[in-house]
């Protein structure tokens, strides 16, 4: 793997350089719209539907009400770019708890460059044994990320957070605000079905991607002239009245 960035990790009067490289790739399918009679490829115009005309350098406009816009030009732009200081800037350390999982963004992995192999691990294996997080700013292409970097298996790993107003609050999602509180018996059943299920160790690799998988195997097929029938699946939905039989079904199934 190739670095898509290299500077330093720094807090206090610790400076460690480091490389960062890309931790996940999509594996998302994309098509392209074609010509329903020759499958030829279409190609978009960007349209003024007042002038009637296609528009080939167009300008960027911020919608403040109804049809009406600010102008942002380019440098408006250039006047709030954050210069980058190839720092990863750490302010604080937390409890790894501290950080719920709906606030990471992306992630990457972070490796020592150059001659900082040893200040690398000493501050890895200390992020390790205490199970903290360092949380800290990085800027990247221009814009200031919040991020929290990890001890992973075997290397740091950096994530970045989102800001607090881009997650929106859950108060505003008027089904769990009254959950209606289960009874004994219930509860009961279901920790012993969560308890029976719980493992030691995480294997995320029995998860396949069925979708992309499956898409792919059609795409496949299709192009060497076969066609693949996908039977459709269909799953019970567990209702108030039959809860409990569901969850002492899923218990004796597991025995």
């Amino acid at each position: 793997m190739r670095p898509i960035w290299k500077g330093a990790i720094t807090f206090a009067l610790v400076n460690i350089p480091v490389k960062l490289y890309t931790a996940v790739h999509s594996r998302a399918i994309s098509f392209k719209s074609l010509c329903p009679d020759c499958h030829s490829p279409l190609r978009y115009k960007k349209w003024c539907d007042h002038c009637n005309k296609e528009i080939h350098r167009p300008l960027k406009g911020y919608e403040i009400s109804k049809g009406e816009y600010v102008i942002v030009e380019d440098t408006d732009f250039e006047s709030v770019k954050i210069k980058s200081t190839h720092m990863i800037e750490i302010t604080e350390f937390v409890p790894r708890e501290l950080l719920p999982m709906i606030f990471h963004e992306k992630s990457f992995y972070i490796a020592p460059d150059g001659e900082s192999a040893k200040i690398y691990s000493v501050f890895y294996h200390a992020l390790k044994e205490l199970d903290r997080i360092a949380i800290g700013r990085f800027t990247f292409h221009n814009r200031e990320y919040i991020v929290a970097i990890e001890a992973g298996d075997n290397c740091l790993h950096l994530h970045f957070v989102y800001y607090p107003m881009e997650v929106k609050p859950s108060k505003g999602i008027t089904e769990v605000i009254s959950l209606p509180s289960p009874n004994s018996e219930e509860l009961a059943l279901a920790r012993e079905l969560i308890n029976r299920l719980t493992k030691e160790k995480l294997d995320l690799a029995k998860f396949k991607d069925r979708y992309t998988d499956g898409l792919l195997k059609i795409i496949k097929a299709k192009a060497k002239g076969e066609r693949i029938e996908v039977a459709e699946k269909t799953a019970t939905q567990p209702t108030e009245a039959n809860l409990m039989d569901i969850l002492k079904a899923s218990l004796n199934q597991l025995k």
